[in-house]
């Protein structure tokens, strides 16, 4: 025991089932901007087309998903997008190279421009002369012609060769008006003069004469224009990345596509009162369709802070840039080196997009969503109406327990001559599927779009769901019926009509069998007219607001046994385990009556575990559940009643029908 001491212990009692923490959609979009394959938090219309349009805008001929997504987020701030993309798909880039390089920044697999020098000597008059220089024409114009003209190897440009006829290594090719060749009148002396560049090449003559008959000229050629065709970067080749001798770091995009293309640098000087002494840093100004966007400070000294203790380390800060990141050459000296400054800003290169998206591009982008580590409570298909996709789809729903697939119809199925036919097929037969976690929706949407002004057909789903998201963050629950005036009114998300308007008689068939009809009423709009899940069997789990009840209790509950687990199965004792269990669950589930259910019972006693049961390490907790039903059925009758007959007599012969 020692000596008198206070000895300190917690004890908490106060664990219980945890309520739902918030309702996201989840969707796939095969889009030309945005990261590929992983889901990213889209919390408002603005992040969706910042992020997933490389306009700002939905362009015509984009994908139907981008609609879906966009009614979501009406009445939703939490949606998981995925970007699909199909193979081939690469980053735009550009290499810089380092301040004493002789050539310019340039897209990788595109040779860079680099200083040249020709001897080129005049002897006698010509009109005009073709110049070629390591893959790049000039021509220049005047009263004199070369004699010896001398085409630059590469091996010439690297420094390992002298200068000799031939056709050069180089594949740039930049035609420009170099000079003007002019003789003084009365004499026979030719002399040089630059007059003219044309084409954006920096060129800068050192011109001599050397008497009577003959011009000498050293031109020298430095920084012209970068053109050809530039080689994309793929994810897997920017930890490979092969620099060239100059290149001292290489800028890419944030993610892949033809949008990096689009995206030019400028790099520039920084004053010493801006940057720490010794950090060598510099500026990137980033443009992205000639406008500027960004500018950064950053440095290629691994750890170098600046003067508030962040980082200024290259890869690090460009880490925060909507529009590039960085791969450092560490091979190259990070200390003193810096990069070559451009007052001009220079285009990235070799961003392409790949192949057109395919049916197993959008199941592989759907299967990132399928990790618990995302919520998802709603899962869009975004127009994407095939059986792979569906399949996936609910297959993901069906393993969490915790979301609920909303699909739309093939628009050949509701385009269809026999589009009844081709519904209740596609719907029974193709998709065939027998969930409780899904339902599916039709007619398809007419709405219209603001980006390009004009009025467009597309899938209900993102309307649907955000019919759904709308009503559970109003209640705090997913149990309620979303369909009918109430819940289930399109219109007010900006459907204006319905591509079918089904009859009295279709909408019955469609329910019959289980497809959910949207309708159009006469002063009231677009209605959600159904709420069948794809449930096979007729039970209350072909309604969705009894999935949305389990989707909401089950797998809270299951969170909380977990916390159970290894705890002494205390059996004997009245005030143990079981029964904590029984006063946390019902407590739990008090909440949900009388909308989401009727009335419950937990079981978790001697009744339904037996010493058998503790013998396997085993606790059996059954929940007994009535859930609640909406109302689909409300005969309406009118009672003709007789002056003579009391009201009581003809409402107890209008129950027994004793009345004719």
């Amino acid at each position: 025991m020692g000596e008198a001491k206070v000895t300190l212990s917690l004890t908490d009692l106060t664990n219980r089932v945890q309520s739902a923490g918030g309702y996201y959609g989840g969707i796939v979009i095969p889009a030309k901007k945005g990261a590929i394959g992983v889901p990213t938090l889209v919390t408002n219309d603005s992040q969706l087309l910042d992020r997933y349009t490389s306009d700002g805008k939905i362009s015509v001929g984009a994908d139907n998903s981008f609609y879906s997504a966009k009614a979501f987020l009406l009445r939703s701030n939490k949606l998981w997008v995925v970007r699909a993309a199909g193979t081939g798909y690469k980053y735009g880039n550009l290499e810089v190279v380092k301040t004493t390089s002789s050539g310019v920044s340039a897209p990788a697999g595109v040779l860079p421009a680099v200083t040249e020098t020709a001897i080129v000597t005049f002897t006698a008059p010509a009109a005009t002369e073709v110049i070629v220089l390591g893959g790049m024409t000039y021509t220049a114009h005047g009263s004199v012609e070369t004699t010896t003209k001398e085409v630059l190897t590469a091996a010439f440009i690297a420094g390992v060769a002298n200068p000799a006829v031939g056709t050069g290594a180089l594949t740039i090719t930049d035609v420009v008006e170099l000079a003007r060749w002019t003789r003084e009148a009365g004499t026979t002396t030719a002399k040089a003069k630059f007059t003219a560049v044309t084409q954006n090449a920096n060129v800068t003559p050192d011109l001599t004469s050397s008497g009577t008959g003959a011009a000498k000229a050293v031109v020298v050629v430095s920084q012209g224009s970068v053109t050809g065709t530039a080689t994309g970067v793929g994810a897997a080749g920017l930890d490979s990345y092969s620099f060239s001798a100059d290149g001292i770091f290489l800028l890419y995009g944030t993610n892949e596509g033809v949008w990096n293309n689009d995206i030019s640098i400028k790099i520039t000087a920084v004053n010493s009162d801006k940057a720490p002494s010794g950090s060598y840093a510099f500026g990137i100004a980033v443009l992205y369709k000639g406008s500027l966007k960004e500018t950064w400070t950053v440095s290629r000294v691994l750890g170098q802070k600046d003067g508030y203790g962040k980082t200024m380390y290259i890869e690090d800060v460009l880490k925060s840039s909507l529009y590039i990141r960085a791969v450092d050459n560490t091979t190259v000296d990070t200390s003193t080196i810096l990069p070559k400054f451009n007052s001009s800003a220079i285009s990235f290169g070799g961003g392409n997009d790949g192949a057109a998206v395919v049916d197993g591009d959008i199941v592989l982008a759907y299967a990132a969503l399928d990790n618990d580590i995302y919520p998802v409570t709603y899962l869009m298909d975004g127009g994407h109406a095939v059986p792979a996709v569906h399949q996936a789809i609910l297959s993901q729903a069906d393993t969490h327990l915790d979301r609920f697939a909303i699909l739309s119809f093939p628009f050949a199925a509701e385009s269809a001559s026999d589009y009844l036919a081709a519904l209740q097929l596609y719907k029974g037969t193709t998709l065939g599927a027998s969930t409780y976690l899904g339902g599916i929706y039709s007619s398809y949407v007419n709405i219209y779009d603001a980006d390009n002004d004009r009025a467009i057909t597309v899938s209900p789903d993102g309307y649907i769901a955000a019919l759904f998201s709308q009503a559970a963050t109003k209640s705090g629950h997913l149990y309620t019926p979303i369909s009918g005036f109430e819940t289930g009114n399109l219109s007010a998300l900006g459907v204006n009509s319905l591509y079918r308007n089904f009859s009295q008689g279709e909408r019955d068939l469609l329910c019959d069998a289980g497809i959910n009809p949207i309708k159009f009423i006469n002063g009231r709009g677009c209605i959600l007219w159904g709420q069948n899940t794809l449930y096979g069997t007729p039970s209350s789990l072909s309604h969705a607001n009894v999935a949305g009840l389990l989707i909401e209790i089950r797998p809270a509950i299951m969170d909380y046994l977990n916390e159970l687990m290894f705890e002494i199965n205390d059996f004997v004792n009245d005030k143990g385990v079981r029964f904590m269990v029984r006063t946390r669950l019902e407590s739990y589930l008090n909440q949900f009556i009388p909308n989401g259910m009727y009335d419950k019972r937990v079981l978790c006693d001697d009744s339904n575990n037996t010493t058998e049961d503790v013998d396997a390490y085993r606790m059996n907790v059954w929940i007994y559940i009535k859930p609640a039903r909406d109302i689909e059925d409300i005969p309406f009758k009118t009672i003709l009643t007789p002056t003579s007959v009391s009201f009581d007599l003809a409402i107890s012969s209008s129950v027994t029908n004793t009345l004719a």
